[in-house]
């Protein structure tokens, strides 16, 4: 959503103003060439893992091949997501700073609305915490998998346990990565509304 706004010339930063620009800046700190990596890596692994999978027994050179592409793919989407998390980090702290600017607000409507918004974003910020902390093991055991699909003696047995960590990661983090776009809507919506009420000569554009 791309956000315009027009401030009136004036001598000092109001407090609603203050609040704009420090919600802005909050989100393009997010936004990040790590942040746009990690969707196409992930893409990469799934292709690679189907790869993998489809393999026999016999065509173990052909595993391990493709099982040290998906390596490289997992070890390039764990520097993305750490490079990610910084962002996010820096973003919260930035983030943070609103809570007393939106308690300076003399409309108690206007108040409540800011609080209401800044209780929903630090919510999303703890889930991304929770979802950033879950991937990093996931994507540790993930690369776990592929070193013991290239071994030439390894148990099914120890295949399907592996493979079942995998996929309780893989659930856990849909789960967290649903929730935390559930929070995104919402502090849109209410980011939106709070501008409104706050009288911001705000642009909205989808």
């Amino acid at each position: 959503m791309l956000i315009t706004m027009i401030f009136l010339s004036g001598c000092g930063e109001s407090v609603e103003e203050s609040i704009y620009n420090n919600l802005e800046e909050t989100i393009e700190i997010e936004s990040s060439e790590a942040s746009e990596k990690i969707p196409q890596l992930e893409k990469q692994d799934k292709e690679l893992l189907d790869t993998v999978i489809s393999f026999n027994e016999e065509e173990l050179d052909k595993i391990k091949e493709k099982a040290d592409e998906a390596i490289k793919v997992n070890e390039d989407l764990k520097e993305a997501l750490n490079e990610e998390e910084e962002n996010f980090k820096e973003a919260k702290e930035k983030f943070e700073k609103n809570e007393k600017q939106i308690k300076k607000l003399e409309e108690e409507t206007e108040k409540e609305l800011g609080l209401e918004m800044y209780e929903v974003m630090m919510n999303r910020y703890d889930t991304y915490n929770k979802l950033s902390d879950i991937y990093d093991k996931a994507i540790e055991e993930k690369i776990d998998f592929y070193n013991l699909m290239k071994e030439e003696d390894v148990k099914e047995e120890t295949i399907l346990e592996q493979v079942e960590v995998v996929n309780k990661n893989n659930e856990e983090i849909i789960n967290l990565n649903n929730k935390m776009n559930e929070y995104t809507e919402t502090y849109n919506e209410l980011k939106k509304e709070f501008y409104k009420e706050i009288d911001l000569n705000v642009e909205f554009k989808d």
